[in-house]
């Protein structure tokens, strides 16, 4: 049985500054440009930046963006990357990322039908957390983790 490849955000985002460490990770692109160049290259699953995210379900909606995944063959939904989940509550960062997280999951609930991970970048110690049913949260080794992430 083949292997389901996804794309990660970097894939299909073009000219765009997508690190982890950046105010700004949003693509240049149009949404459903990247989600056809995608589908075309013949992968299982998209991958997408949180920036991205929030102005999909601006623009587009998350059901609408759904339709538009499964349109095209995309069963995956790979949101990137929940950062600083692991830090102390009173840090601001942690609030960042509470948010996002709420994101991640809104855009999970949302988007009926398929699959959605959330990819936590070090230790899976919040892969504990509840997460909705289709929803998985994963890891991904990165260059950028810090030693404090992986402790």
């Amino acid at each position: 049985m083949p292997a389901d490849l996804i794309a990660a955000c970097w894939t299909s985002a073009g000219a765009c500054d997508a690190r982890p460490d950046t105010l700004d990770d949003r693509s240049p692109l149009p949404i459903g440009r990247r989600v056809a160049a995608v589908a075309a290259a013949g992968f299982a699953g998209f991958g997408i930046r949180h920036g991205d995210l929030l102005t999909v379900e601006r623009e587009t909606g998350f059901p609408a963006f759904r339709r538009m995944l499964d349109d095209h063959g995309l069963r995956i939904l790979e949101l990137e990357f929940l950062e600083g989940w692991f830090l102390p509550r009173d840090d601001l960062r942690r609030a960042a990322s509470d948010a996002a997280r709420a994101d991640f999951v809104r855009a999970a609930n949302r988007s009926n039908g398929g699959k959605a991970f959330i990819v936590l970048p070090s230790t899976a110690r919040s892969a504990q957390e509840r997460w909705p049913p289709s929803t998985r949260a994963t890891t991904a080794p990165l260059p950028f983790t810090s030693k404090a992430e992986t402790a």
